[in-house]
């Protein structure tokens, strides 16, 4: 009987099929042959991690020291050892194009630092600190059953990566390619200057409309010309060969620089690309929503149902409750509780009536001494008034006083005036 139940419960559980003996020993063997190429892979990674940090202070570095440190590319790779090879990220998922494309990012890191790629060098560190975010950590418990989908967008999302940094590489590349035709163009552009210069100075010297005539009449003879006029013009045909190649270096100049500004923008639309970090939307979540909102709104019905279901048991018995409540019983201690209900609302109102009479008392008081604050203020402006009223009387009399003693002090002169006249008369009679 017990192996029966444990049979039963072996086929609810398998589906009804058993898996052979062979077949779970070659499941073991895939699954270890898996952990063995995930560990070959690392290994490798570290290998290359080693090199490029080494190559980061080699004497073949054409990238400055200070650039590396702004662009923290030595920490993007300590960070990249760290997760990817001495903290790997077990998984069933197959990592073999993943981490075969973020060995190419790596290897795009040391050619940049090789070539003094600033662009390049940026963009790649930047890949790969996005890997090392995106792409190499495990799947989440909530997205198990879309890890298929899940690993498909890490793949494109890893791809997306790698044509990042050859976008930048090749931004680099023209750049410099651009720097090369400018530098030429200059060089056959002074060149051009100096040509010209030594031509124009034998033309307008005395021989040379003469030189000039001889290379027009023996134009189909060389060997009749003279020499001054075959060097010169050799010197004319020279000035045309380099004024063309200055007109094809302008050209090159003008490719190199669309092609640079074509990659500037493909650099824009994949940085706008690979911000969005790899994911899988349920494609019945619509469907999974309906059916949890349908469920809850059940939920509430039920609920309300058993609800309705007790209050009408709460209104049939009712009636019956409020009856009891009438019995003689109660009827004893519902006077008593009266009364005691009566006393408490006395003892309240008395209480609210003591503090009202508080309450107006204080009152009182608040305005007895906002009266007396009134009658001080009248009484000090009263006082304030009569010592100005005196003051003016004082100053009124002193003015009198003054006036009545000027008055005087004028009738004493006009008599001694009268005096002096009358003195000056006696003696005008004396003589």
């Amino acid at each position: 009987m017990a192996n029966k139940g444990l049979t039963k419960l072996w086929k609810k559980l398998t589906g009804g099929r058993q898996k052979d003996v062979s077949e779970t020993v070659d499941e073991r063997v895939k699954e270890h042959d898996k952990l063995t190429e995930d560990r070959v892979r690392e290994l490798d990674l570290a290998k290359l991690l080693t090199t490029v940090e080494l190559s980061l202070d080699s004497s073949t570095s054409n990238l400055s020291a200070d650039k590396i440190e702004e662009l923290r590319t030595r920490s993007v790779l300590k960070r990249t050892r760290y997760e990817m090879v001495e903290h790997p990220v077990v998984t069933k998922e197959d990592l073999t194009e993943i981490d075969h494309l973020i060995k190419c990012i790596v290897y795009e890191i040391k050619y940049a630092v090789e070539k003094g790629y600033e662009t390049s060098a940026h963009w790649s560190t930047v890949a790969l600190a996005l890997a090392n975010e995106a792409l190499h950590i495990p799947v989440p418990e909530n997205a198990l059953e879309y890890s298929a989908a899940l690993m498909e967008k890490r793949r494109e999302y890893a791809r997306n990566l790698r044509i990042l940094t050859q976008d930048a590489l090749h931004y680099d590349e023209y750049t410099a390619e651009l720097a090369t035709h400018n530098r030429r163009y200059d060089e056959k552009d002074k060149e051009i200057k100096i040509l010209s210069e030594k031509v124009q100075a034998i033309i307008d010297s005395r021989e040379g409309p003469r030189l000039l005539v001889d290379i027009r009449n023996n134009a189909d003879d060389l060997a009749k010309m003279q020499p001054a006029a075959r060097e010169l013009r050799d010197m004319m045909r020279n000035l045309h060969l380099l004024k063309r190649d200055l007109l094809a270096s302008a050209l090159s100049i003008n490719t190199a620089a669309e092609q640079q500004r074509l990659y500037d923008q493909r650099i824009s639309q994949m940085r706008n690309i690979v911000a969005i970090f790899p994911r899988v939307e349920d494609p019945k979540l619509a469907a999974k929503n309906q059916e949890a909102a349908e469920k809850y709104a059940d939920e509430l019905r039920n609920r309300l149902n058993r609800a309705e279901a007790g209050l009408k048991a709460i209104d049939a018995n009712l009636s019956e409750l409020i009856n009891l409540g009438s019995h003689s019983i109660f009827q004893k201690g519902t006077s008593e509780a009266l009364e005691m209900y009566a006393e408490l609302r006395m003892r309240e109102f008395k209480e609210k009536e003591a503090e009202l009479e508080a309450t107006r008392a204080a009152i009182r008081e608040k305005e007895q001494a906002k009266m007396l604050k009134k009658i001080e203020r009248n009484l000090a402006e009263e006082l304030n008034r009569l010592a100005q009223e005196d003051e003016d009387e004082v100053i009124t009399v002193i003015e009198e006083q003054v006036e009545q003693v000027t008055e005087d002090l004028h009738e004493a002169e006009a008599e001694y005036e009268e005096e002096d006249e009358d003195l000056l008369l006696i003696e005008e009679d004396a003589e």
